[in-house]
């Protein structure tokens, strides 16, 4: 976890769709020098019960992971590899993404970086 991922933004956002009354299970999956902030953001958010924050996995894991999804999300607020948006289209769910793309896929939202509001509005959407 770094803080290009974007990370509390996606946990704003999480947090502006439970408010909403919308159903929500999150899971943050990898490790690296923002987790404490990240554990931090949401317990501070009130997302305890809904949201998970879980080791790195392997290829198999992160497979089972996609496979338990119904969409991933990706915050990224610097640019970022677009391994996430690869496998989630491969993975066949929709995909969330802060990231422009040259992939054109219905299954693509593309919102801005840094606005918690916009990725609600696009979960909400799913």
């Amino acid at each position: 976890m770094t803080w290009a991922a974007g990370y509390e933004f996606a946990l704003s956002g999480v947090r502006l769709l439970v408010d909403r009354g919308g159903a929500c299970e999150y899971r943050i999956v990898g490790s690296g020098p923002q987790q404490a902030a990240v554990a931090f953001e949401r317990h501070q958010l009130g997302l305890d019960k809904c949201v998970e924050l879980l080791p790195s996995a392997s290829l198999a894991e992160l497979r089972a992971h996609l496979a338990w999804t119904d969409a991933l999300v990706d915050t990224a607020v610097a640019p970022t590899a677009s391994e996430p948006l690869l496998d989630g289209l491969a993975a066949g769910i929709p995909v969330v993404t802060t990231q422009p793309s040259d992939y054109e896929a219905a299954t693509v939202l593309a919102v801005p970086p840094r606005d918690p509001q916009a990725l609600c509005d696009a979960l909400a959407v799913l």
